[in-house]
């Protein structure tokens, strides 16, 4: 990119690319913690008739933590404008698309009664639409936003050109 095309009005951490930004690092794993927070009280009465259910809860747990953790580091790197942040958060984004799907599949897998298996999947295609939708605007955001392209760039102009413009530095 050459310095002297560069829209400089798009540059730097702000608009959207600060909402989302401040989604990855704070809302997600909020309503990450939120959703696992009421799985004992949603589904808890089932673990005895259906100890399986307890199973599919730590697997909700495990790959909710893994999420959250990814959800702030991919956040954090945007924030800092660091190298490959782009790349970390669309990673990020289709991670959390294709774990979120395989989720949603886990308590078909349970034994529950045929009429409780038959709501689920009467409801799968609007849960999968709705894990899917996130991921798949921030994805475009990502890869079609000015304001995203020229913040990146700019940063990999000055690497290159050897200007550091770290905090605390003239």
């Amino acid at each position: 990119m050459d310095p002297s095309r560069v829209d400089y009005r798009y540059n730097g951490v702000g608009g959207w690319l600060m909402f989302f930004i401040i989604t990855l690092t704070f809302f997600s794993p909020l309503g990450t913690c939120s959703v696992l927070g009421r799985y004992d009280s949603e589904w808890g009465s089932l673990y005895q008739a259906y100890p399986v259910i307890r199973t599919i809860k730590w697997i909700n747990v495990v790959f909710g933590v893994g999420l959250v953790c990814f959800s702030v580091y991919a956040g954090i790197s945007l924030w800092k404008v660091r190298p490959n942040a782009v790349a970390i958060a669309k990673t990020y984004l289709v991670t959390a698309a294709l774990v979120g799907t395989m989720l949603i599949f886990l308590p078909l897998m349970a034994g529950l009664p045929e009429e409780a298996n038959a709501a689920m999947l009467k409801a799968l295609p609007m849960a999968i639409l709705t894990v899917l939708v996130y991921p798949t605007i921030w994805f475009l955001y990502l890869t079609k936003s000015k304001r995203v392209a020229t913040t990146f760039k700019v940063k990999e102009m000055k690497s290159q050109l050897g200007v550091d413009d770290s905090p605390g530095k003239l």
